[in-house]
Parts: structure tokens; C-alpha cells; sequence
């Protein structure tokens, strides 16, 4: 829809909402007496095959009439039946020919998550779509200023429900990321034109980290669209008139819901500068840290891989390990050789290959030329040694590189030492001579001094080991926690000032 009809559908929702504003208090307590809303993003992280949110969909400005007398909860249990993961609604009656009388049918006869499509623009919706039976809402970010739009997602998360917030461009993902949105929209369609271009899924999912869920929006016909935007870090698929068109709805979930995941993990590795700090847990040896990783919003989880040391995890068991975290799986190894590296990040699927010991840059080069892992390699920061030496060895790797890991020296152990390093001038440092590569730290780092390290070295991502745990290798939850937030909003003061 071209942007002054979006202009007029809002305008005509602020005359709904003020007649809403005086059921308030009802609208409350009906929300409030409803059975808790349906999980979605379980359902979505960790699968191997695409999501499908199958839509209900009368009509619509763009498309004219649909299918003007199809029965919601009818074809609801089509795409229940296919295999779809959610179910979306429109129920913005003037323009789609919506209501949530549609809701509330669909909500009743199936036993997945329900999405509300619509134009919400105050809380007083929200509190409308969960008493409707409304699992999620649509909260559409080109409509919504920075600060509302991270109040309402934040009341929808209040109050059980999983908020899709839908962007456009680079601008509107940022302040969808801002706002904690952990299900992100990207609609591939042009508000001004109409036209449809999955080119847009593919610009902006390498921006989006791997622990946000991806829903691809719009210009998805059949299968071979599907893939062409899994390809690119779709998590899973909104089709609507498609579906409602194809004369057998319950077979085109199916054909969707048959292809296959690919995951933004690699693609994040490379490309995450600028947007903010990313938090990686590393040393997990056990199935609690690394849904302690999980839970905290961890975006990079590291599991050692080279025996021998305090925190190492033969092949085996990380592949469970790495199977309950949807960030970037990071392999650890020291001077593990080529072929062996290679073998268990082809077996393990790794993201990225952290090198930790004293590989050369033609070892490294290797490794990075025999998969798509991304690379990284540790640089210990000596006590007494030149900032020129610590710059010098990083740039004979240069150009080699995807990530460059500033670490406290430790005689004798590669890291998890719990030290730190003197800080001062090391981010210049190695920045000066990284090329392209990711910045990260590491050396003693938690939630109590992680701020600091952000603004005294402005890295791309932060990392902890012994500084989240009660023991060694027994990661404590409430430190990661802690250890990510502290992060993520001094990198957020940071952006500000």
C-alpha cells in the first residue's frame, strides 16, 4: 500500500482508538481472564525446516478481493493441517475486511499461535487482541516513533504476548533492535510502488543477529521464494494471498514448510560491525550454560573443542550443546591443526572457528579456505610488550581474518583465566591493523566491569567465560544475564552520546 493510504489507515485508527480508550478497564480484564498466550518463538528457534505464518486474508488495497467469503476458522485448520507454525489474521475491517470476530474463530480451532494483523498504535490494542485470543501482535515500526514502539513491545511482552515487528530499511530495523524485538518482520514490499522484491529480506537479514527470529514478508509465491529467502537467514515465511488463492491451502503450507533452514550465523559473523556490541558466552561445558546463553540473549556461544583443558568438549557432546543456542556457534581450538579443525566444523556446523593458540596466518588462511566458518584469532596483551609488537602480529594475519580477539596473557592456558589486560590503547591498536575484522575482547571480563570495556575499547562483541560462573565451567544464569545487559546498554549509551 503506497504510504499515503498507510497515512490514511492510521488516521482512521486514532477515531477507533479513542472510542476503545472508554472500554479500557473491560479490555483489561477481559486480557487478563484469558488462559496464557501460546509460546512462538520456541517453535521457531532451533528448527530445521522454515516457519510459515499462514495468513487470513479477505482482501487488501494492493490486491482487491481475495477470497471475500472464506471461513477463517475453515481454512485456519488447512494451514494447521499443513504444517504452519502460526496463524495470521487480518482484522482491520475498512481496508482487509477483517475483524476480530475472525480472531477470536481462528484463536478457538486451532492449538497454534494466533497472530493479530492489524495497525496497532496504542496500548489500549493490545489489551483488545489478547482478550480476542491473540497470541501475537503486529506492531508495524514505520508507524510507530522510536520510544512507542519500544513501550508497546514491551507491554505486549508484559503481558505474555510476542510482538512481529515489521520494518522496511536499515532505519526501521535499527529501532526495531533498539526496542528488544525479539521477532522481526522484514516486509519486501515497497509502500510506495506496490512492487514486491525479495532483495530486501536479502539486504537486511545479515543485519539482524541470529538470536532474533526473521520472518520474511510479502512476494512469497511458492517454494522456490521460500528458499531464495531462507537462503539468506529467514527464519520463517508470512504468505497470505498466495494461499488463500492456491485452491488447496493446506498442500501450499506444506511445500513451504518443507524447506529447509539455513541459519544467519555465518553471515552475522562477518558482517555484525556497527550494530551494536554483540555478547558471547564462552566455555560452555554443560546443556544448563548453554541455555543460560539461550535465556540471557547471548548472540555468540563458544564451546572448546581442543582437549586437555579445564572447560574442553569432545565433539560429541557440543553437538547437543550447540543444539539448545539459536546465536552463533563459535568453536574454540588450540593449534588443532587444518584437517581437524575442519572436520568438526564441518561435523559441528560451526559459525565461526576461534583459533587460540599459535596458528599461522598461512594455518588460519587454511581454515578459513576449506568452509564458510568464519575465522577468528586470539592475541594475548602481554604485560610489557609494545602496543606496536600487539599491532605488528595482528597485521600479518590481515586480510585473512574475520575477527580479531584481544585476550589477557596467561602462562601455560590460552584463556578462561579470569585476568584482564591493561586496556588502555589496545583498541587503536588493533583496529589500526585489523582491516575488516570484527574487534573483540575478552580477559576477565563481567558484569561488573563489562560497561567500562565497551567504552574504554569499543569493541564489535565482549567476552565471557570464568566471569559468568560459580565454578569452572558451571555457568551461572544470573551473571549471564547480568553480563549481557550491562553490555548491551553501554553500547546502547554509547550509539546515544
Amino acid at each position: 500500500m503506497a504510504d499515503g493510504i498507510l497515512d490514511r489507515i492510521a488516521a482512521s485508527k486514532a477515531e477507533e482508538i479513542s472510542t476503545l480508550r472508554a472500554r479500557r478497564k473491560d479490555l483489561a480484564r477481559a486480557a487478563r481472564d484469558m488462559p496464557p498466550p501460546r509460546p512462538v518463538l520456541e517453535g521457531l528457534r532451533g528448527r530445521r525446516q522454515l516457519g510459515v505464518f499462514a495468513e487470513v486474508k479477505r482482501r487488501s488495497p494492493g490486491a482487491g478481493d481475495i477470497d471475500p467469503q472464506l471461513e477463517p476458522a475453515e481454512l485456519a485448520c488447512a494451514y494447521e493441517a499443513g504444517g504452519a507454525t502460526a496463524v495470521s489474521v487480518l482484522t482491520d475491517g475498512p481496508w482487509f475486511g477483517g475483524s476480530l470476530a475472525d480472531l477470536g474463530a481462528v484463536a478457538r480451532a486451532v492449538g497454534i499461535p494466533v497472530l493479530r494483523k492489524d495497525f496497532v498504535l496504542d496500548p489500549v490494542q493490545l489489551a483488545e487482541a489478547r482478550a480476542a485470543g491473540a497470541d501475537m501482535v503486529l506492531l508495524i515500526a514505520r508507524l510507530l516513533d522510536g520510544p512507542l514502539l519500544a513501550d508497546l513491545e514491551a507491554e505486549a511482552r508484559e503481558m505474555g504476548m510476542t510482538a512481529l515487528v515489521e520494518v522496511h530499511d536499515e532505519r526501521e530495523l535499527a529501532a526495531a533492535l533498539e526496542a528488544e524485538a525479539a521477532l522481526v518482520g522484514v516486509n519486501n514490499r515497497d509502500l510506495r510502488t506496490f512492487a514486491t522484491d525479495l532483495a530486501v529480506t536479502e539486504r537486511l537479514a545479515r543485519h539482524v543477529p541470529p538470536n532474533v527470529v526473521l520472518v520474511s514478508e510479502s512476494g512469497i509465491a511458492e517454494a522456490k521464494d521460500a528458499r531464495r529467502v531462507a537462503e539468506a537467514g529467514a527464519d520463517a515465511v508470512l504468505v497470505g494471498e498466495a494461499l488463500v488463492r492456491s485452491g488447496d491451502p493446506r498442500a501450499g503450507v506444506a511445500a513451504l514448510a518443507a524447506v529447509e533452514r539455513r541459519g544467519r550465523g555465518r553471515v552475522w559473523a562477518r558482517w555484525k560491525r556497527g550494530r551494536g556490541v554483540g555478547v558471547k558466552i564462552c566455555g560452555v561445558t554443560e546443556a544448563a550454560g548453554a541455555r543460560a546463553a539461550e535465556t540471557a540473549g547471548a548472540s555468540f556461544m563458544g564451546v572448546i573443542l581442543s582437549p586437555g583443558y579445564g572447560r574442553s568438549v569432545p565433539v560429541e557432546r557440543a553437538r547437543g550443546l550447540y543444539g539448545l543456542f539459536s546465536g552463533v556457534r563459535v568453536g574454540v581450538f588450540v593449534d588443532a591443526g587444518p584437517g581437524r579443525v575442519s572436520r568438526a566444523a564441518e561435523e559441528l556446523a560451526l559459525d565461526v572457528v576461534q583459533l587460540h593458540g599459535g596458528e599461522s596466518p598461512e594455518t588460519a588462511a587454511r581454515i578459513a579456505d576449506a568452509g564458510p566458518w568464519a575465522v577468528w584469532k586470539s592475541f594475548s596483551v602481554k604485560p610489557g610488550r609494545s602496543l606496536s609488537r600487539l599491532a605488528r602480529e595482528v597485521e600479518a594475519y590481515r586480510g585473512v581474518l574475520d575477527g580479531v580477539l584481544a585476550d589477557a596473557w596467561h602462562d601455560g592456558a590460552p584463556g578462561g583465566t579470569g585476568r584482564s589486560f591493561a586496556w588502555a590503547g589496545v583498541g587503536d591498536a588493533v583496529r589500526e591493523c585489523a582491516g575488516e575484522a570484527l574487534f573483540v575482547v575478552a580477559g576477565g571480563l563481567g558484569p561488573e566491569n563489562v560497561a567500562a570495556a565497551v567504552g574504554a575499547l569499543g569493541p564489535d562483541v565482549v567476552d565471557a567465560s570464568s566471569g559468568v560462573e560459580s565454578a569452572v565451567g558451571v555457568k551461572d544464569a544470573a551473571k549471564a544475564f547480568a553480563f549481557v545487559e550491562a553490555a548491551r546498554r553501554a553500547s546502547a549509551a554509547g550509539r546515544r552520546n
